[in-house]
Formats: structure tokens, sequence, C-alpha cells
């Protein structure tokens, strides 16, 4: 176990201190530092891991923060925030994701929570969000009901 103490240079305070139970190799610690590629514009299956409700900062409008898991092409996972609102831009996306998640008839009756949210498979549009002086970054630009699974059952066995 490594333990290291930082002092700040503005105010001399010491944090608290920073334990790593397993210091990663260099080699580790550079793939931890690599910045994710971004994934191709298009339609991939995603999950709603969690969602929290929130407001925005600058409106002050109540929003729900909901987070789609998605897999890139090399199967690893990546997290994509989606703020739900009622904003004029935010409706349509507000509306899809209810219907992807079986929730249209609380979104028509106006009682949608965070808890409607979590644990439902979706298929999402992903799109490249480019704003200076900010990187570029993945951004979820539609949801849409997950297809459902086509299962072959077999009428009678051959032979």
């Amino acid at each position: 176990m490594v333990v290291a103490v930082a002092v700040s240079p503005h105010t001399g305070a010491k944090a608290l201190p920073l334990t790593l139970n397993k210091p990663p190799t260099e080699a580790e610690a550079a793939k931890l530092a690599e910045k994710p590629k971004l994934m191709p514009d298009g339609v991939v299956p995603a999950r709603i891991s969690r969602a929290r409700e929130d407001q925005a900062k600058k409106s002050g409008r109540d929003v729900i923060v909901a987070t789609f898991v998605v897999r890139d092409a090399d199967g690893n996972e990546r997290e994509i925030p989606v703020y739900l609102n009622t904003s004029n831009a935010g409706l349509l996306l507000l509306r899809h994701t209810c219907i992807a998640v079986g929730a249209e008839a609380k979104f028509n009756a106006g009682s949608i929570s965070a808890e409607d949210f979590p644990g439902h498979d979706v298929r999402v549009v992903i799109g490249t969000e480019r704003k200076r002086p900010w990187p570029a970054r993945n951004v979820i630009l539609d949801v849409m009901p997950a297809e459902s699974a086509g299962v072959v059952t077999p009428l009678r066995q051959a032979g």
C-alpha cells in the first residue's frame, strides 16, 4: 500500500492522504490516462444504469440525469449521461425515452420520476458533439425501444 500526503501550494494545508491499494504499473497508468476514442455515429444497444433527479444550473428547471451504458467496438463499457428535461429542445428526447422504457402513460399524465428509467434496455442514436474549446465527445441524440429478440421455436424435430 502506498500513502501520499498532498500539500496545497496555495494554502499550505495538508490534504487527506491518498491511498493506493495496488499501485498501477507504468503501462497500466498510461492506459488509464488515455483519452477514450470516440464511438462512430449510429444506432447501438444501451442500458440505463441509473437516474437521479436534479435541477439545471442555468434555468432552474427540474431534470432527470439518466446514465446510459453502451459498448464500443472493443467491448469496453462507456457511460454517457443524458439530461432529460422539459425545455423545447429536450422535450422530444424525454418523450422518446419514456416510450422506450414503457412509461408513455406516465409521460402523458405528467408524472415521471427518475425511478422509471434504470434497468431498461434501449437503443440509442450516438452522435458526436464538438463545442470549442472542449474536446469532441459522444452524446445521445435519440432513444428508441430495444428490438425484441427473435426467438425461433422449432415446431417439430427432424428425424
